[in-house]
């Protein structure tokens, strides 16, 4: 660009520095007659220690008092210790020919309507999998450990079964191991 383009660009900031440099463009078109590329104006804005920056909205609620509230709770609960933050439990199915086959997660302790829920669940997903279409055994065998959490469990699922209209419950067995067994220890194996 020629000294007077410049002086002429530096003149146009100075009317109105929140010009985009598309109007930069345009004005400088329509005043001199002059085009150049916006890439142009651009460089002549760096030469002259101008810094460019888009234009950036913020929505209405981005910096409320009640955003800002609400951030500053989550930023709490998340630099919690672990040991004050809430207690989750993980408990799965696993089949020897498919893998996985129900994955769920309880917030706080688990109880017996928990552990019944999820063997009904078990055995529901285990009736619907492809290991027990291929083999068309005569039974779905959950193999738990006999911790005072599941003791019990099995009329309960039962009931929740029946209620959901479940009608193969003679397919249902519990087979049961040593309270924590080490069989079942999720730390010796089964989910690492």
């Amino acid at each position: 660009m020629t000294v007077e383009v410049v002086s002429k660009h530096e003149e146009l900031i100075d009317e109105d520095c929140r010009m985009t440099q598309e109007q930069l463009r345009d004005r400088l078109h329509s005043d001199l007659g002059v085009d150049v590329s916006v890439a142009s104006v651009h460089r002549a804005l760096q030469g002259m220690l101008y810094s460019t920056k888009r234009l950036r909205i913020e929505k209405e609620m981005m910096n409320s008092s009640v955003n800002k509230e609400k951030r500053k709770t989550f930023v709490a609960e998340l630099n919690k210790p672990i040991k004050k933050g809430s207690n989750l439990h993980r408990q799965g199915g696993v089949s020897s020919g498919s893998g996985l086959i129900l994955l769920q997660t309880h917030e706080g302790s688990v109880k017996k309507q928990e552990n019944a829920r999820f063997m009904a669940g078990l055995f529901v997903a285990a009736l619907r999998s492809e290991d027990y279409e291929e083999l068309q055994p005569v039974k779905v065998v959950i193999v738990t450990d006999d911790s005072p959490s599941h003791s019990e469990v099995e009329s309960l699922a039962l009931v929740y079964l029946a209620a959901d209209g479940i009608v193969n419950l003679n397919k249902f067995v519990v087979l049961r191991l040593g309270p924590y067994s080490p069989m079942l220890n999720p730390i010796e194996g089964c989910w690492n």
